[in-house]
């Protein structure tokens, strides 16, 4: 996990390789130039929340996993592309889902099985990879993390 500054320099890094401006992210974000300012030099006591981040992601063209990653709401190597992390998931949230369902229950009430254990899954008619299950997993994992 980065330190408050060294996250606001690394999304102060991706932006300038994007060639965009402070008004320009802080515009499509919508969010303030004074806000995004004070991130990118650390001057902010906290890491963005979770909503500020999807905003930055979408704009900076990055994974929003990577900065939940970057400001410590997930814990792990590399969030995407590491089947190890995929598997740890898959085993933690299958735990959860028994502990609070029970193993009676069907397995498709957790998202989680759904994504992990289903051949074959589509969105409006298009069958969604295994890289596109790993980046929904990490994106839900993020919207429920605590930070730590």
């Amino acid at each position: 996990m980065m330190d408050l500054v060294e996250f606001g320099e690394y999304l102060k890094s991706i932006r300038k390789k994007k060639e965009l401006t402070l008004k320009d992210v802080s515009n499509e974000a919508e969010i303030s130039h004074a806000y995004l300012s004070q991130i990118e030099n650390g001057k902010k006591a906290n890491y963005p929340s979770s909503e500020v981040l999807i905003k930055l992601s979408r704009v900076l063209g990055i994974y929003y996993a990577e900065l939940l990653q970057a400001a410590g709401y997930i814990e792990g190597e590399e969030i995407l592309g590491d089947d190890k992390y995929l598997e740890q998931l898959n085993d933690e949230r299958y735990r959860r889902s028994v502990d609070v369902v029970g193993e009676d229950e069907p397995y498709w009430t957790d998202l989680n099985n759904l994504l992990t254990l289903e051949p074959e899954i589509t969105f409006r008619n298009r069958l969604i990879t295994n890289e596109e299950r790993k980046i929904i997993l990490a994106y839900i994992e993020g919207l429920f993390a605590q930070k730590q």
